[in-house]
């Protein structure tokens, strides 16, 4: 295949990413399964199975130091990441070129290491540059930016300047736990759930270990929506059940969260940048819209592809030796508007539906009744006493005051003009209703 990928180096998951989109997500694991080496997913899929024969901490101890155990054909991390990278561009490669993405917490040693073990891979490095610089380039706006991000084992808040461009700022390493942490604590919480409910331990055999965790992403998944889930794991001649609390996870990731929500809190009036990995925690970005000034902004696992394949000729340099890059020309053409920014939009748009009790009912041409029990559409030749209608572009309510409708908490009489956060109810004690608009996904993109 030819032209220009992209490889992000993040032990969470090496991705490898062109225009097409992302081509391969694979996590850094390696496990030495008898005499052969499973790197990447492979790997993670059998790691609670083997323990003391899994590595994951290959990336994040990067260094050429012996192993202090049997690693097979591998003697040092730096062999155990050139097996992962390897076996990633070996699955994946073809590109004529190749720009490298290094995370913010590697060393200068490191860099140079990770050169080495890609030029071993042959892999044809044209360029290499810093992951948050990289990634706050994706989003719109002139303000400095606090990019969030996760690995396998530490989060990171990294401060990038906004001054003539945008450069590499503070960072700080928020934890040392990172997302295998995060699945460690949760594992264990909902295998003391499992045991108090049905006195089966998911943890007291490997394969049932290993299944618990196969099932995670999903029941976390299902998790960031809903209050509670069921979830079940066969055990012995039967399935085990138990319900688990979205409420208990986040008591049980307090721990992790909250250092992010304090440096979010303190980033005052900079854009919050949240990496895909992060925002899939659950509860998180709640967490996080709590403190921030602004709305934090949830970054697509494509956000630093795009941004990095439009400013390719600012991070292409000597392909012997590559400059690490640590600053950019400034967002790319058609970057992602902020939250906040889409906020401000949306606010000045005209709404474009009413929501009651969580059904969106829509405003157009055909008024929409405002009755107690909910909206409903205007019957031919009916004259109800409060509508809500479209007239010149605009979203008008219109009720005398026997209507009893409240705008915004007080009472009207007459016409009033609607904006998208607005609150309608009927009668002192009624439910309200708040007008939105709806977003086109390209907006979001």
């Amino acid at each position: 295949m030819a032209g220009t990928c992209v490889i992000e180096i993040n032990d969470a998951g090496l991705i490898v990413a062109d225009t097409t989109g992302v081509r391969i997500v694979s996590p850094g694991y390696a496990v030495l399964a008898g005499r052969d080496l499973i790197v990447g997913e492979p790997a993670y899929a059998c790691s609670r199975l083997n323990p003391r024969r899994t590595f994951d901490r290959f990336w994040e101890q990067l260094d050429q130091q012996p192993l202090a155990r049997s690693a097979g054909p591998a003697q040092s991390h730096a062999d155990l990441a050139y097996f992962h990278l390897h076996a990633v561009w070996d699955k994946c490669g073809g590109n004529d070129e190749a720009l490298l993405v290094a995370p913010v917490t590697f060393g200068k040693h490191q860099l140079a290491l990770v050169l080495g073990i890609a030029q071993a891979c042959e892999i044809p490095v044209a360029g290499l540059v810093v992951a948050p610089v990289a990634a706050a380039s994706a989003v719109a706006g002139s303000q400095p930016r606090l990019h969030l991000d996760a690995q396998q084992h530490c989060l990171t808040a990294t401060r990038i300047e906004a001054d003539d461009g945008l450069r590499l700022g503070a960072v700080d390493v928020v934890a040392q736990r990172g997302l295998s942490e995060l699945r460690d604590l949760w594992a264990a919480l909902i295998a003391e759930r499992f045991v108090h409910a049905t006195r089966f331990d998911p943890l007291h055999q490997a394969h049932t270990e290993q299944l618990l965790y196969d099932r995670l992403p999903d029941w976390l998944a299902h998790l960031r929506t809903r209050a509670t889930a069921r979830l079940e794991l066969p055990g012995g001649l039967r399935n085990h059940h138990v319900d688990v609390s979205r409420a208990a996870l986040l008591d049980a990731a307090d721990g992790v969260y909250q250092p992010l929500a304090d440096l979010s809190a303190a980033a005052g009036k900079a854009l919050v940048l949240v990496s895909h990995r992060l925002a899939a925690l659950p509860g998180l970005i709640e967490r996080l819209t709590e403190s921030c000034a602004v709305p934090p902004t949830v970054l697509s696992p494509e956000a630093t592809t795009r941004a990095i394949l439009a400013h390719a000729d600012a991070i292409r340099s000597d392909p012997v030796a590559p400059f690490f890059v640590t600053r950019l020309p400034g967002p790319i053409d058609g970057a992602q508007l902020p939250l906040s920014s889409q906020l401000s939009a949306a606010r000045t748009a005209r709404p474009t539906h009413l929501l009651h009790r969580w059904r969106a009912y829509p405003i157009d041409q055909v008024p929409l009744v405002l009755d107690a029990s909910a909206p409903r559409t205007c019957h031919p030749g009916e004259t109800p006493a409060a509508i809500v209608v479209v007239r010149d572009g605009a979203a008008l309510v219109q009720a005398g005051a026997a209507a009893g409708i409240r705008l915004n908490g007080e009472p009207m009489n007459g016409e009033a003009f609607l904006a998208v956060g607005d609150q309608l109810c009927v009668g002192e004690d009624g439910e309200q209703m708040r007008l939105i608009v709806l977003i086109d996904p390209e907006q979001l993109r």
